[in-house]
């Protein structure tokens, strides 16, 4: 035997060519976030190729994910590609699920200031949308959606482009959806969408301050404009339950709205709307504008040669409405012929009060 004191460090050395993980779960839950994951059957394979750098292949069978947004079963899946300790570059990755298939490739950093490159692109059924955001029948229809990333992880450029064929969301059909935007550095949103269907055809621009976009994203601020230029009034009167036999024509509809978050009233907002070829009644067009402003609205409306109905009060941050609103009816026929299919003589002033909630 020698001596402690005498024993010199050996020569050894110890090298894994690879590593095989096999037949696992992995689970992630964020209570705070209201998020759910889980993968079953995980399998990984890693080879290393240098001491910093290795190709690594994953795959799972089964699985789920939850969120206030999306919920979905996962039946499989896949992924490939050489990956250092900063990042990893995805030659193939893909997620199928019972409604969707999501793949891509790219560069994903793992810290949060790394270089960002990579494109996905997923096809989906509505299916997966929670019931909570719905408040109404199931949607049907498709989408493919498709995003190219850059920039930071955390502090994305995210170029993205969605469309569907036909789209069928609270009772309304769309023939065709395309929706194109970018999300940038600052986290400003801007986006278009074009939106064509039976009862008429819409555009609409929105730019939005969105923060905190991967971790706890909420409103900051939009403004939102609307256009529909010919709209047919009676199919969408009878699809949300008001039959006017007299009602026909078209109307061009014209809203623009900035504010901030989704569950408070807009802090401005401009409607203008002129329904034109309304039917049998004795009406050319029909003149509505409607302003918010400053906690205060007011809206007027012209029908036919002398009727004039207007309104005017306030609404707090919390929906909350008062108000009043009066008419002078020099031609109440022309209303009569609408709803009783009867002509009315003479003049009709009225006013009143009104008050309650909108949220």
């Amino acid at each position: 035997d020698v001596p402690p004191e005498e024993q010199q460090p050996g020569d050894w050395s110890i090298s894994i060519d690879s590593a095989l993980l096999r037949e696992f779960t992995i689970a992630f839950a964020d209570s705070a976030l209201d998020l759910q994951a889980s993968m079953h059957n995980f399998s990984g394979h890693v080879a290393f190729w240098q001491s910093d750098s290795f190709h690594i292949t994953i795959s799972a069978a089964g699985g789920c994910f939850s969120s206030p947004w999306w919920r979905d079963s996962v039946d499989s899946l896949y992924g490939s590609g050489i990956s250092t300790f900063s990042e990893a570059n995805l030659s193939r990755f893909f997620i199928a699920t019972d409604a969707s298939f999501l793949q891509g490739t790219g560069i994903i950093p793992f810290q949060a200031e790394g270089s960002l490159s990579a494109h996905f692109t997923l096809a989906s059924s509505l299916e997966p949308l929670p019931q909570s955001l719905l408040n109404g029948p199931e949607p049907s229809g498709s989408f493919t959606a498709r995003v190219e990333a850059s920039g930071e992880l955390l502090r994305p450029v995210l170029f993205f482009t969605l469309t569907s064929p036909e789209l069928s969301f609270r009772g309304f059909t769309a023939d065709s959806l395309y929706l194109r935007g970018v999300y940038t550095e600052q986290d400003s949103l801007n986006a278009e969408v074009f939106l064509f269907s039976s009862f008429g055809n819409l555009s609409a621009t929105l730019f939005s301050y969105l923060p905190q976009l991967f971790t706890r994203p909420h409103v900051a601020g939009y403004d939102l404009l609307v256009a529909i230029p010919s709209l047919q009034v009676a199919p969408v009167l009878n699809q949300i339950g008001l039959n006017i036999p007299g009602v026909k024509g078209n109307a061009s509809v014209r809203l623009s709205a900035q504010g901030e978050g989704v569950t408070r009233p807009p802090e401005e907002a401009m409607l203008q709307m002129a329904i034109s070829e309304t039917g049998s009644a004795p009406i050319d067009t029909v003149y509505i504008e409607a302003m918010l402003q400053n906690e205060q609205w007011w809206f007027s409306s012209l029908a036919g040669r002398g009727n004039v109905i207007g309104g005017r009060g306030s609404i707090d941050r919390n929906g909350n409405v008062g108000g009043m609103v009066d008419g002078d009816l020099k031609r109440p026929g022309v209303f009569t012929a609408f709803f009783l299919e009867k002509p009315l003589k003479g003049e009709i002033a009225f006013s009143g009060e009104l008050g309650g909630s909108i949220v």
